[in-house]
């Protein structure tokens, strides 16, 4: 009898954890990621759209650029308000390894500023040296 109950007890089992379902598989593996570095002495113009995440009103990014101090990237962006009146935004940097993976946590909100039509060229160094990718978060300041 007690074989008999052992056996069912396996069967079971096995029913029940053969219908757990398997994650699904990763939809895309990022097999190489651009590396934004450059050498210290040449500067790269990034396209922004490719790296800002968010809005904030009529606040834009226009303009990005990376370069290489010390082995740190560093990034110079310009940010404009496009609004005839004062604006205030919220802005903050996601820095990424070459697999895209974070390698800090997120930096705190800066807050930023712009009155009508003003543009500002801000400068932003990652905080460790394996980062070669990024993404500007905007948000609204309310």
């Amino acid at each position: 009898m007690k074989k008999k109950s052992l056996l069912l007890s396996i069967f079971f089992l096995s029913l029940i954890f053969g219908c757990v379902p398997s994650p699904p598989p990763t939809n895309k593996i990022i097999a190489k990621q651009e590396n934004f570095k450059t050498e210290q002495s040449q500067a790269r113009i990034v396209i922004p759209e490719t790296k800002v995440v968010g809005k904030a009103n009529n606040v834009i990014i226009k303009e990005i650029r990376t370069t290489t101090l010390g082995n740190r990237m560093l990034v110079d962006f310009v940010m404009k308000n496009d609004r005839g009146r004062r604006d205030v935004v919220n802005y903050r940097f996601r820095w990424l390894d070459a697999n895209g993976i974070a390698v800090t946590q997120y930096d705190p909100w800066e807050t930023i500023a712009l009155e009508g039509q003003e543009e500002s060229v801000l400068s932003v160094s990652s905080p460790v040296e394996s980062a070669v990718d990024f993404r500007i978060e905007l948000k609204s300041n309310q």
